[in-house]
């Protein structure tokens, strides 16, 4: 498998971008893989003709899994380092993995790699070149991890009506 990911890079062509899987081997052997995407159901939600533009701006971590007796030894940090890094130097904004509501050990690990974990239905706004723009997490029972992933740029939570919100926003 790592090798038929390898020959091709590990990109798979889907719409309004690419998806990218990345495997960990030891002795020959896959030991854990990170698959990130486009957040493809959400820019199926949005304008046709921006849906390339926000393709850029986001990227969802679609998998992330170590077989369980390599677990707790740093691969899926590594992994997960990897993946972001891909992402910013693609020019990617924001990373973002949907987490299970109620998964707190996934949601604790997510906060100590620099994830804000947004509160459920709690809205991510972030700016484009055309403006700003918002994700949620679709109210499909999990919660949005969110990591700026732009050198300067952090995750508030601001309030908005009464609704509190995270934004992304660039540090001066």
């Amino acid at each position: 498998m790592a090798q038929a990911i390898n020959t091709h890079g590990g990109k798979v062509s889907l719409p309004h971008g690419h998806g990218r899987c990345l495997v960990a081997c030891l002795d020959d052997a896959v030991v854990g893989m990170v698959y990130t995407t486009p957040p493809i159901r959400w820019l199926q939600e949005q304008p046709a003709a921006r849906r390339n533009s926000l393709a850029k701006a986001l990227v969802e971590i679609e998998l992330l899994a170590v077989a369980e007796p390599y677990r707790g030894q740093g691969i899926a940090t590594a992994l997960l380092d990897t993946a972001e890094e891909a992402a910013r130097g693609a020019g990617t904004l924001l990373a973002l993995a949907k987490v299970r509501i109620g998964a707190f050990a996934t949601m604790r690990w997510y906060r100590r790699r620099g994830y804000a974990i947004a509160a459920q239905g709690e809205p991510v706004v972030f700016r484009t070149r055309a403006g700003f723009d918002s994700c949620d997490d679709g109210s499909d029972g999990y919660q949005l991890a969110v990591k700026a992933l732009r050198h300067g740029a952090a995750l508030r939570r601001r309030t908005n009506g009464g609704v509190f919100i995270l934004v992304a926003e660039h540090q001066p």
